[in-house]
């Protein structure tokens, strides 16, 4: 109880600024955490973005804040850290990141930017590199711009990181990419 009081103090003052008349840290006897007003994650933003986008009035609002949620992802959620709700956070988020890629996506191929589209696909597969279905976007897009050459390298370096990762390649684990491979 010594050691944890000396800690929580030891916090407070190096989380200490004068913008928050003291330290951003709260404590009492049964919890110690971060006065949310005072602090900002990419979480946070995220959330918040994706909360904006789904009660935008307009497509282009909506879109707009899907970008800006997209822009701030990281990946994985604590990464280095295993817990159920650790797990259970980073899969909801990873499939929210899915879902708003996916619509902006859409997005641009509605509306005949298939470059764009491919941009944000491509971003897809740089922060979930090992997703078939982000794979799979950049392959098809690729196909419609008119690059078969790049779609099969895309196949090749998506096979190479399974097959570094999980010690199999794509023909194995992935039977659509390797139907769209052959296109």
């Amino acid at each position: 109880r010594n050691s944890l009081s000396k800690a929580v103090s030891s916090l407070r003052q190096q989380l200490s600024f004068p913008e928050c008349n003291g330290s951003v840290l709260y404590a009492d006897k049964f919890y110690v955490g971060l006065i949310p007003e005072f602090v900002s994650t990419d979480v946070a933003y995220f959330d918040a973005q994706l909360k904006m986008a789904y009660s935008a009035l307009s497509t282009k609002e909506r879109i707009s804040h899907l970008i800006e949620a997209v822009k701030v992802y990281q990946g994985e959620l604590l990464p280095e850290f295993y817990d159920d709700w650790i797990e259970t956070e980073k899969l909801r988020r990873s499939e929210q990141f899915e879902a708003a890629v996916q619509e902006i996506v859409n997005f641009h191929e509605r509306t005949g930017d298939l470059m764009q589209a491919l941009h944000y696909a491509r971003l897809a597969t740089k922060v979930e590199p090992f997703s078939e279905i982000a794979c799979e976007r950049v392959m098809r897009l690729l196909l419609a711009v008119g690059q078969p050459t790049e779609a099969l390298r895309e196949f090749q370096a998506f096979s190479n990181r399974l097959k570094q990762r999980f010690g199999q390649d794509a023909k194995f684990l992935s039977p659509r990419l390797c139907s769209l491979k052959e296109q």
